[in-house]
This record gives C-alpha cells, sequence and structure tokens, in this order.
C-alpha cells in the first residue's frame, strides 16, 4: 500500500454487522493481498467487481468501504464515483444514513484534496459544518484540508485549532503530578497510528534502539489498526507496545494512567489514527507535541511543542497554543533504510540530451502557484521534462488534469510523465531518472527532500512562511546548501533554471551529496536521541518545579 496515507479518515463500520458486511470483508482482504503485491490495476478491477456485485441501497457501507479502498490506491475518480452511489443511497435520517453521508462527504473532501481541488474540498468542509455543527470531527477535517490550502495561514489555522480544542476540552480525573524522578528513567508514552511504513515510523526507526535505556524507558500507543507491518515488528523489542485503536478515550486514558506515563507524546496532530481527545483529558504530568503535525493542536493543556530554529525561528511563537521548545538540531533526523540503492553517479541529463526535473511528492501539495511556477522553469529550460509521481497518477483522469493544466500554461503534454506508487526501494531507485527535484509549496517536502538528496539529486525549496513551508530549508542548511532555498517564487524559477545550466556542479552534487548527509546532523540519529532526551528531562524539571509550588 502506499507510504502515506493522505487524508484522516478513519473508515466506517456498519452499526449492525451481517452476513453481507462478512463476506464483503472476507473478499476485501483478498483483494489488499493484490495491492500488497503491487498489482494495482487488479485490485482496482476486483474493487469494481466487488461493487457490481452489491446493492448500494442495501449496503451503502460496504460502498464507503470500497470508496476509501480505491481511494488509497489512488484511484480518485473511481472513489469518487462509489462514494457519489453511496451519497446518492442515503436519503433517509435514520442513524446508519446519516453516518453513511457523513463519512462519505468526508471522504469526498479528501478525494478532491488529494487531487489538488482545493476549492472543493473547501465546499465539502463548509457544506459538513453546516448539516453536523456540533460534530467535533468536523473541525478536525477542516484543520488537516487547511494545511494543504495554499490560502491558510498560521493565524488562521490557530484559530480554528483553538475552536477544535474549546470543543474537546472536559474535567476529567486531576492532571497526575510530576514528582522527581530520583535516579528512576523518565516513562516515555508515545501515541501515533503511523508506526507502519510511513515517514513517522521512518524516523523512529532509528530513535527508539538508540533510546538510553537509563534515562527513558519508552511505551508505544498504537492506535492504528495495522498491528503486523514491518516497520512496528523492528520497534518492537525498544519498547512496551500496546495496541489501543479499539479503546475509547476513557479506556485508553486509564491505560496511560496505569503506565504511569510521565511524558505523553503525541506524533500525529490533526492526522490520522491522533487521540488528541486523549490528550485534553490530560492523563500525564508532562503532555508533548512532536514529529507527525506540523502546527498547533490548540490544546493548551500540552507543556510544549518541539521545534527548531530553522523551522520556528524567533518571532513565531505567537502562531501556537503550546510553548516551543526549540531543540538545538532539526526537529526530526533522517534514517534511511540502507545504503541500497547507489546513487546513479551520471545525471540522466547527459545521456537524455534534456534536462528532467522531478517531483515525488503527494498531490495534496499542488496548487495553482506552484504549478505556475513550475511552468516557468519549464519556459525558461525550453527541452527540459518535468517527472511527476505519486500514486495518484495511478489514475488516467488525475494524469490528465494535470497535462491540460500544463497546457494552459504552454507546456506541451510530451514533456511530462507520470508515475503511480512504487516500494520504496524501487521509488529511491527512481531518482536515477531525475536532474533536479522541485520541492512543493507552500507545504514542503518532508522525508520526500531527503530521500532526494540521499539518492544525490539537489532539491530547489522556497523558504516559506510557516514551519511546513520551511521543512526544505530546514533540511538544505544543515547541508550547507542554502543558496538552493529561494525568497519567493520568482527566486525559485530562477535557481531551478540556472542549476539546469551548471553540468558540473550537478555531477558533483550527484556523487558528494549523500557522504555530506553522512556527515551532517540530519543522520546523526544518536545525537539527536539524546537531545531528545535532553529536551524531556527538561520539560519534566521544569514541570516538577512547577508542581511543586502548587503543593
Amino acid at each position: 500500500m502506499p507510504i502515506q496515507a493522505t487524508s484522516p479518515h478513519t473508515g466506517f463500520f456498519s452499526l449492525n454487522p451481517s452476513p453481507a458486511q462478512a463476506r464483503f470483508d472476507e473478499e476485501l482482504a483478498h483483494i489488499r493481498v493484490l495491492a500488497a503485491k503491487r498489482e494495482f490495476a487488479k485490485a482496482r478491477e476486483a474493487l469494481l467487481s466487488l461493487a457490481d456485485s452489491f446493492h448500494a441501497r442495501e449496503h451503502p457501507y460496504c460502498f464507503i468501504g470500497l470508496a476509501e479502498e480505491l481511494n488509497d490506491l489512488g484511484y480518485l475518480s473511481d472513489a469518487e464515483s462509489v462514494c457519489n452511489t453511496a451519497m446518492d443511497c442515503a436519503k433517509g435520517k435514520d442513524i446508519e444514513e446519516i453516518a453513511v453521508k457523513k463519512t462519505a462527504l468526508y471522504l469526498l473532501g479528501a478525494i478532491a484534496a488529494e487531487a489538488a481541488c482545493h476549492d472543493v474540498t473547501k465546499h465539502i468542509d463548509r457544506k459538513l459544518l453546516q448539516i453536523f455543527p456540533k460534530d467535533q470531527h468536523i473541525l478536525f477535517y477542516l484543520l488537516y484540508h487547511a494545511s494543504y490550502d495554499p490560502l491558510t495561514n498560521p493565524k488562521k489555522h490557530k484559530a480554528l485549532a483553538k475552536c477544535w480544542a474549546k470543543q474537546v476540552c472536559q474535567k476529567t480525573q486531576n492532571r497526575p503530578p510530576a514528582l522527581p524522578l530520583n535516579g528512576r528513567p523518565l516513562r516515555v508514552g508515545y501515541v501515533s497510528g503511523d508506526f507502519k511504513v510511513h515517514p513517522v515510523g521512518f524516523f523512529l526507526r532509528g530513535i527508539f534502539p538508540c533510546h538510553d535505556t537509563a534515562r527513558v524507558t519508552v511505551f508505544a500507543y498504537n492506535t492504528g489498526k495495522d498491528d503486523q507491518n514491518p516497520v512496528l515488528q523492528f520497534l518492537t523489542p525498544y519498547c512496551t507496545l500496546r495496541h489501543v485503536a479499539k479503546l475509547d478515550d476513557a479506556a485508553f486514558e486509564a491505560q496511560i494512567r496505569k503506565d504511569a506515563i510521565d511524558v505523553l507524546v503525541d506524533l500525529s496532530g490533526f492526522t490520522s489514527g491522533n487521540r488528541l481527545t486523549v490528550f485534553a483529558r490530560q492523563p500525564a504530568a508532562v503532555m508533548i507535541s512532536w514529529l507527525g503535525y506540523w502546527a498547533t493542536t490548540g490544546l493548551d493543556c500540552l507543556d510544549a511543542v518541539l521545534l527548531d530554529p530553522w523551522h520556528a525561528p524567533e518571532g513565531t511563537d505567537h502562531e501556537y497554543v503550546e510553548p516551543i521548545f526549540r531543540l538545538p538540531v532539526t526537529r526530526f533526523c533522517y534514517q534511511p533504510i540502507s545504503e541500497e540503492p547507489q546513487v546513479s553517479p551520471t545525471p540522466p541529463c547527459l545521456k537524455n540530451g534534456y534536462l528532467t526535473y522531478g517531483c515525488f511528492n503527494n498531490t495534496t501539495k499542488y496548487n495553482s502557484q506552484l504549478l505556475d511556477v513550475w511552468a516557468s522553469i519549464l519556459h525558461k529550460q525550453e527541452t527540459a521534462h518535468l517527472l511527476l509521481k505519486w500514486k495518484t497518477f495511478h489514475d488516467p483522469a488525475m494524469q490528465q488534469r494535470i497535462l491540460q493544466a500544463f497546457e494552459r500554461r504552454g507546456i506541451a503534454a510530451d514533456r511530462l510523465a507520470f508515475r503511480g506508487w512504487s516500494a520504496h526501494q524501487t521509488m529511491l531507485s527512481e531518482y536515477a531518472d531525475v536532474d533536479i527535484a522541485l520541492d512543493t509549496f507552500p507545504f514542503s517536502g518532508g522525508i520526500t527532500t531527503c530521500n532526494a538528496l540521499w539518492m544525490g539529486v539537489p532539491v530547489v525549496t522556497l523558504k516559506g512562511q510557516s514551519v511546513v513551508g520551511r521543512q526544505g530549508y530546514a533540511f538544505l542548511k544543515q547541508l550547507d546548501l542554502e543558496e538552493l532555498c529561494a525568497r519567493n517564487a520568482d527566486h525559485y524559477t530562477n535557481i531551478a533554471s540556472q542549476l539546469g545550466h551548471e553540468l558540473t556542479l550537478l555531477k558533483a552534487l550527484r556523487t558528494s551529496l549523500r557522504e555530506r548527509m553522512r556527515r551532517s546532523p540530519l543522520l546523526d540519529v544518536r545525537g539527536f536521541t539524546r537531545h531528545l532526551e535532553d529536551a524531556f528531562d527538561s520539560i519534566y524539571t521544569a514541570r516538577v518545579a512547577k508542581d511543586a509550588q502548587k503543593a
């Protein structure tokens, strides 16, 4: 399945399971095997065939499940069609039909976002707010989608997050006091649905084994449904693992209190599998936001958000409800799975006779201004091609939409190429076909940028106005490649165009970037983990002093 889930929908389960649903689930499991084997076209055909074997009016929840699977595979048009069929059959007002309608709207908003149709997503989100004004999950979706909307600024995002937090915060049991450790290790609980083949899972692969057991006892609370994936199995020896996806908030809170967690770390924010509503119940003495999210949660009960001076320079504290704790290194470090594949030493332009720009970022990050800039680069480099890769390019309609967008900007269709999802190692090897990677903005790349650099491909980025818009800048700063960071859109165009003329530099970067990364803080996982533990200690110690004053 695709590396990164790009929407936070959690699926729909029938309120009254039936034999038909049991048969549906069984057939769906077989189809997922096809997807796991990368047989995406066969999986799509099987999903559509399964849709034909069910009557939507009798089993609308099954159609929601099919739409989710098609969306996860990148077949947006099919997902939208199946989802609309479910919507058309949910006209009544009983509780199940209302649930189908709400979930279908959620999913349609996610599909539109992945197609970079942000105006459509905003329209659907507003419709959801009108129909379900008291549903806290609506604001959750609004916050997730707003992160990708190029018109959303940190001030607006903070206001939405505070509104959501006001809805969910409730007084439960007293918050446990922070007591002096007296030589014992901190009990740290990481909460995430992304202990899997996902950027969060990749980053944690290096950190869990490096934790000093004399300083930290690690608990991992898996909120995702997948409990058999290879990343989770790799992490298991280094932590006490709890599968909590089926626990409600009260039961999850009770488990955290029973485990006597000192520092509870949210790794999700407003993304898939999050349990921020449990954090709102204040089950641990210290609570922190880190890694998997990029903006404020709106929860003033959190003690800190872990950032750094490059993602969050001085003067950005007002964007967060949580106090910012700035690590002395970037807020996460990159851990390649292995040395393979090796870097292709020759830029592909030398054999192709033309330059190839590339972007492997998720298409939810696309927007009109970004496509304007990319088209401008192609106009300046008149023979250059653009290679775009993401799971949504399995969908011919998505390819056609992007082709038409570039044709309107004067770029011929034969200068663009599309590739769908592939296994991680295969994806890395495809950077052999890219001369220069183009970052997205205002939502810049994270692990995608690191992957390109690891494969010897320079990345042109724009230093944005938000934390998530400064990811590329933060990485390149660690590599002393700030000259690839643009101040604005015109500067971005000029950097990307000019770099295409400097073949000697491209060859030198191709053969030196991997070693430069090895020597940089970006790959110093042991050093990063020590800084992370220092942060936990510092924040916990401050809480001990604060609680002592209250006593």
